[in-house]
């Protein structure tokens, strides 16, 4: 039996590795000890990581121990509170595989353009929305020069050089005539003052500015002043999320139960009281 014994406790030591650390009772192995390193985005491979993770174990084990002994009544308050804030982590953890699972991530036109009617008034532009070209190339490019002719876009044959010289030349290249984007993103890089910005979209400018070797198109089509609805178009993905988003807090609210019976069903429950 003696024997037996012996046999088992190795191989469970086996299993776990190697013997990295004890205080009192409490033992600390390697493979427990990389798991709870990798949770901490430490890495086991770092001997300066090992070295610091065990003297932290080693005094976790001291300090509670310590208080175990001078404190019981509110080392078991701690204690209640960790298991509490344990359970906190795991449910939600559940939560979000329930989620993943169960919601449905298809969300229509028809539910997008609801939501956009019925809440058009949180939908007020903080920003200048434009229709607009926009071209950035090297300054030391050939078509320079042609560019600055047909950027104006008289007609069509200047839009179609200016496809053609933005799709091949342009480090950054925007020409949707028929879509809004906020102007702010448009001419985040371009080298242009406030005052000039306003007085561009207000009075349906054009302007080339230049800068660090590069040369910068402007032509602003149309434009809508801040504070008015922006267009469907414009807010449609950010709509999409707020409506996963409340579907997915309505599965939340509803699940805690439906995941524990299922849990319940995995085990053996006995109580006594």
């Amino acid at each position: 039996m003696f024997v037996s014994l012996l046999l088992f406790f190795t191989a469970c030591r086996g299993e776990r590795g190697e013997l990295w650390a004890e205080v009192n009772e409490n033992q600390l192995y390697e493979y427990d000890a990389e798991e709870m390193m990798i949770a901490k985005q430490l890495y086991p491979e770092n001997e300066a990581h090992v070295a610091q993770f065990i003297d932290d174990w080693i005094d976790m084990q001291l300090v509670n121990a310590e208080t175990a002994v001078k404190y019981p009544e509110t080392y078991q308050a701690n204690t209640t509170k960790a298991a509490e804030t344990l359970y906190q982590l795991n449910i939600f953890e559940l939560e979000n595989d329930y989620i993943r699972t169960h919601l449905d991530s298809t969300v229509t036109t028809e539910e997008i353009m609801d939501y956009y009617r019925k809440n058009r008034e949180n939908y007020l532009n903080q920003s200048f929305i434009v229709k607009a070209l926009y071209i950035k190339i090297p300054d030391s490019i050939d078509a320079v020069k042609q560019i600055e002719k047909a950027f104006l876009l008289k007609n069509d044959k200047d839009r179609a050089e200016i496809s053609k010289y933005g799709n091949i030349y342009a480090t950054n290249f925007y020409f949707e005539e028929e879509k809004w984007i906020f102007f702010e993103d448009l001419v985040r890089d371009v080298p242009i003052t406030d005052g000039t910005k306003e007085r561009m979209i207000v009075k349906k400018d054009h302007g080339i500015f230049t800068d660090n070797g590069n040369v910068y198109f402007l032509n602003i089509l149309d434009y809508r002043i801040k504070n008015t609805t922006a267009p469907l178009e414009v807010e449609k993905e950010t709509i999409r999320k707020i409506i996963l988003k409340r579907r997915s807090n309505a599965l939340r609210k509803q699940m805690n139960q439906t995941i524990i019976d299922e849990i319940k069903s995995k085990h053996t429950i006995n109580r006594h009281h």
